[in-house]
């Protein structure tokens, strides 16, 4: 930076940023796509809760208020999006959404939960070389689905 640039940003009273303290959570979620989602108490590092969520569910999404994970369940087979309580550390809801639900996002007001889809299967991709889009819902490779987060 220039340093009269920098001597005139100081005369005005521009500071250097300040980083805020990190908040350390009290829970944090371990996603295994066996079929869990551990809830992990990070004051003591003991497993309070081990859920069974689904087939392929190792990606998952917080709300904003840290009071809900998403998983998407994108193992083959499985159409679901699970909605985990943390504060209740159960799984209080199961939404179909489509194919292999995965990538899941909360919207920054926490409203919706934007997804995507795997839109192929053995039953449509002779092999992986072959991969087309599917010809039922939804029709094309990757989809976004809007889901209301209220369970």
């Amino acid at each position: 930076m220039n340093k009269s640039l920098l001597t005139l940003a100081l005369a005005a009273g521009f500071s250097a940023p300040t980083l805020a303290a990190p908040v350390w959570p009290d829970l944090v979620v371990q996603l295994h796509g066996s079929g869990h989602a551990y809830i992990v108490d990070t004051r003591t590092d003991a497993v309070v809760a081990d859920l069974e969520t689904c087939k392929g569910g190792g990606l998952g999404t917080t709300t904003p208020d840290a009071k809900k994970v998403y998983v998407s369940c994108a193992g083959e087979g499985q159409k679901e999006l699970i909605a985990i309580d943390l504060a209740g550390r159960k799984v209080i809801k199961r939404i179909e959404t489509g194919n292999r639900p995965k990538h899941g996002v909360v919207s920054p007001d926490g409203k919706w939960v934007g997804l995507n889809h795997w839109a192929w299967t053995a039953a449509n991709c002779a092999t992986p070389s072959s991969a087309r889009p599917t010809t039922a819902s939804p029709r094309s490779l990757t989809w976004m689905s809007q889901v209301p987060p209220r369970a």
